[in-house]
């Protein structure tokens, strides 16, 4: 069970660092937020399947010229084992009490199908029973990574939030992380409170692997011309968000105002959702009495 808990994070943290084809003109979200008192901090909506060709490079290298630190999801050793790809044993137990249930509730028929995919993808005899224990949304990003592959997408590249930590390491810059890997466990853990919705998707994305890519070039399309809309669309479409995600905006909105308070000159790399959001960063400083602007 350690092995697939540590195969389960693996393909997890694989989506946060996935590299897709670029598409022309891109123009990925960036906002500027300013405080009744003039300190200033820059928002970079990060897409965790987009490709680090997606970044706008010219503007990015300009606002890390002007900010003394990145804020991220998670912390600087998270990134770090990220971009080093050393992930490991620990990691997967630390983060395991999010990741493993007593049982999904999948079928039986699902559940056979899953371990039948995945071992052959695998190259090894997967468990079912193994399957069974693994919370709902951690074998659905399994899948997702899969089937990435099959689309002739590279799951294993580096995307948008790493390529931005490595610039700003590069340039020195002090970085932080709003979230441990437990947190966003818990957060993954909190989607199944539905098993029959997750339950279908995965069978729809199993069954129809040509709509999985066909939905995944939407995305990618809709972040990189800055439809807004579009992704939200997506974003909050059957059993995609959860209520787990009103606390993590709510973290991320003091971890801004924070910020701000204590000087600005910050740049927060998190994920696109969580600043466009209704309760998302965007509107959430704006409500606060901030000037918000998108770049």
């Amino acid at each position: 069970m350690k092995k697939m808990l540590c195969l389960a994070l693996a393909a997890v943290l694989a989506l946060c660092c996935a590299v897709l084809p670029a598409l022309a003109d891109s123009h990925p979200l960036m906002y500027k937020v300013t405080d009744k008192d003039g300190h200033s901090i820059y928002l970079l909506g990060t897409l965790h399947i987009a490709s680090q060709d997606t970044l706008p490079v010219a503007r990015l290298d300009e606002t890390l010229g002007q900010v003394d630190r990145v804020i991220f999801e998670l912390s600087e050793a998270d990134m770090q084992k990220l971009a080093g790809g050393s992930m490991n044993d620990a990691d997967a137990g630390q983060a395991g009490l999010a990741m493993q249930v007593e049982d999904n509730g999948l079928t039986d028929e699902t559940i056979g199908l899953v371990a039948g995919f995945l071992s052959a993808a695998y190259g090894q005899t997967v468990d079912p029973m193994m399957l069974k224990q693994l919370a709902l949304p951690v074998l659905a990003q399994m899948l997702q990574a899969q089937f990435m592959t099959l689309a002739g997408y590279d799951a294993s590249g580096h995307g948008v939030d790493l390529e931005v930590f490595r610039k700003a390491k590069q340039l020195g810059l002090k970085i932080e992380g709003v979230e441990t890997l437990q947190d966003q466990m818990g957060a993954l853990n909190a989607e199944a409170a539905d098993a029959a919705v997750t339950e279908k998707q995965i069978l729809e994305m199993m069954n129809n692997p040509a709509q999985f890519k066909e939905q995944m070039d939407a995305m990618i399309n809709a972040y990189n011309t800055g439809d807004k809309d579009a992704l939200l669309k997506i974003f909050t479409a059957e059993g995609v968000r959860s209520s787990a995600d009103a606390g993590r905006n709510a973290r991320f909105l003091e971890a801004a105002e924070k910020a701000l308070k204590d000087g600005g000159r910050a740049l927060f790399a998190i994920g696109v959702y969580h600043i466009i959001a209704e309760d998302g960063l965007v509107n959430a400083l704006t409500q606060a009495g901030c000037t918000v602007e998108a770049i």
